[in-house]
């Protein structure tokens, strides 16, 4: 194996850190912190990191996967919620967007709850009507609560999410928004609604 070249074979990587003193070896009586060490240690790591096999592509392909199969993983007619949200400062409404990519007309119902105060209060509720392969929107801007959660009840395999503030109020249309990127969460980011 030379590391200096780059001709690193990973069985050999996987050999040489099966065996610490093996390992050391490979560079005679050097110091454990020696320069050299630190060098060869860094160029495989840079190899590992740029191996389409296992580096750094693979790992981007692995969390692309997973995010795929979370979006998947939503039970029938289940509640996703934000949890717990401070609205920013300058938000002046709240946008919902839910998209339903199934083959039959789903409805979702919104609920915007005020957490300022406990227990935690009904703020505004929509029922949102979902066509097949259709998208629908509510805004939500009087009053708006400081402290927020937003509930999607109903969801299920195909129909997805999404909410914001935004800093202009209704009625401007959805082209026309400033989102703000502390209140907004997609549909990965909405979690399971548990209650004990």
């Amino acid at each position: 194996m030379d590391f200096l070249s780059g001709d690193i074979e990973l069985g050999d990587i996987h050999k040489e850190w099966d065996s610490t003193p093996a390992f050391l070896s490979t560079f005679g009586s050097l110091a454990p912190g020696s320069n050299l060490i630190k060098l060869a240690l860094l160029i495989i790591i840079i190899k590992l990191l740029l191996n389409q096999e296992f580096g750094l592509e693979e790992i981007k392909r692995e969390i692309v996967e997973i995010e795929n199969k979370l979006d998947q993983m939503v039970p029938v007619n289940a509640v996703l919620t934000t949890g717990p949200v401070v609205k920013d400062v300058t938000a002046s409404s709240l946008v919902v967007k839910l998209l339903n990519n199934t083959e039959t007309t789903k409805t979702v119902t919104v609920t915007v709850f005020d957490i300022t105060e406990c227990p935690k209060e009904v703020f505004a509720e929509e029922d949102l009507e979902l066509e097949p392969k259709c998208s629908d929107f509510a805004i939500f801007d009087t009053n708006l609560p400081v402290q927020y959660e937003v509930q999607f009840e109903g969801m299920q395999p195909g129909v997805y999410g999404w909410t914001a503030t935004r800093t202009q109020a209704a009625p401007p249309p959805l082209m026309a928004s400033n989102f703000i990127a502390a209140n907004t969460f997609r549909h990965h980011q909405l979690v399971p609604q548990i209650d004990p």
